[in-house]
């Protein structure tokens, strides 16, 4: 079945196609603004689920809620990158509920994530976001986008690098560049070598494989049906002609236009 909206798409890879939705959409059309929306609803469904939001009704409610916030605050965003930037400023106001505390053990560790850090891992190893894309959304460096993410690793592996000593600990840190692609051939060909004198290095790299398995069955598990994702969407792009975007004073858009950060969307 042929669908209306596009979910499949990934963000890195059809760049000029969003940002012909987003100037359809800064014009007022819902439509354009669901298109655009569309290849960002797994990453939506993804971070909700890790802040506790369960069952399938509570969940199609705060995409929603999701969704017309980012319409009504899209004139601050003129570019692809402000666009997720703000879908991630909205998204970090999301507060944790009870439920999150409940979550099952292999993602439990995820719930007790700082915002910033809960959307760079789902945005990396969820949805393998272009690296340079996911460090401009949070704006910050690649580096810190490094360190996060080994952070991450660390955390959901119960690794304490502080224990470990520094071979093994730089071992780690050049494994989990590897895991993100971010190594050449012969850097790789150096490290499998370094992994057979660093036992702890190499059970870091076999957890972290079987772990990342169990990670993409979660994934699978909550993601919304296609069917469901089209008729949310639907229901979307109909809701939000009603609905009135912020008018951005002058000056503000100015600022906007010329400048990386929109003026007065919450800063991270």
């Amino acid at each position: 079945m042929a669908y209306r909206f596009d979910c499949t798409l990934n963000p890195g890879q059809c760049r000029a196609r969003l940002q012909g939705w987003q100037r359809r959409a800064l014009r007022g059309d819902s439509e354009a603004f669901a298109s655009l929306a569309a290849p960002y609803l797994d990453l939506i469904t993804e971070y909700l689920t890790l802040c506790g939001v369960k069952g399938e009704e509570e969940l199609r409610v705060k995409i929603r809620d999701i969704l017309h916030e980012n319409w009504r605050l899209l004139p601050f965003a003129n570019k692809v990158t402000e666009f997720e930037r703000l879908l991630a400023t909205v998204l970090f106001s999301v507060r944790l509920t009870d439920n999150a505390a409940s979550c099952s053990s292999v993602i439990e560790p995820l719930t007790g994530l700082d915002p910033r850090s809960r959307f760079a891992f789902l945005a990396r190893d969820f949805e393998d976001w272009d690296y340079a894309a996911t460090a401009a959304t949070l704006r910050i460096t690649r580096k810190d986008l490094d360190e996060i993410l080994i952070s991450v690793r660390c955390r959901l592996l119960g690794v304490d690098l502080r224990r470990l000593d520094k071979p093994t600990v730089a071992c780690i840190r050049k494994l989990s560049l590897d895991f993100d692609g971010r190594r050449s051939r012969r850097e790789k060909k150096k490290l499998s070598c370094e992994l057979g004198l660093l036992p702890e290095a190499l059970d870091f790299k076999s957890r972290w494989l079987d772990l990342r398995c169990q990670l993409i069955e979660f994934r699978q598990e909550i993601r919304l049906s296609d069917e469901d994702k089209a008729e949310l969407l639907e229901n979307v792009a109909g809701e939000l002609q009603s609905v009135e975007m912020i008018r951005v004073p002058f000056l503000e858009r100015f600022v906007n236009r010329f400048t990386a950060r929109p003026a007065s969307v919450t800063s991270l």
